[in-house]
């Protein structure tokens, strides 16, 4: 889960971010859906630069959840799936119509072969 402790970590690897509304029901499918996705990266990918796996719950860390959708001028959606890179200063907006472990396997997939449409973060 995004937090205040692990936030900055976003500066520094590119991050995908699974916006939810705080429903119990969306937290832990985002979470597992997540997780999973994780471990096959790694496996598949050389992780070289890593790619990091948040999700958001608003209802326990709305001032960061607020202040990241800000900082890259995110659409005000949810579910919302991004992909922020912001060593390289760019954001990838998940156009999916569901947001689930496919839509999250295609946007790791389009960021490791480069064929992203991408936009920039400022």
């Amino acid at each position: 889960m995004l937090t205040g402790l692990n936030a900055g970590d976003i500066n520094e690897n590119a991050a995908v971010v699974w916006f939810t509304d705080g429903s119990n029901e969306n937290v832990a499918k985002a979470k597992d859906c997540l997780e999973a996705v994780a471990l096959e990266c790694n496996e598949k990918y050389d992780a070289d630069p890593p790619i990091l796996f948040f999700y958001t719950n608003p209802k326990e860390e709305d001032d960061i959840v607020q202040s990241l959708c800000l900082f890259a001028r995110l659409p005000a959606k949810i579910p919302l799936l991004a992909l922020l890179d912001v060593p390289r200063q760019m954001k990838y907006v998940s156009d999916a119509d569901v947001i689930d472990k496919g839509a999250v396997q295609e946007m790791v997939k389009g960021f490791r072969e480069q064929s992203l449409e991408g936009r920039p973060l400022k």
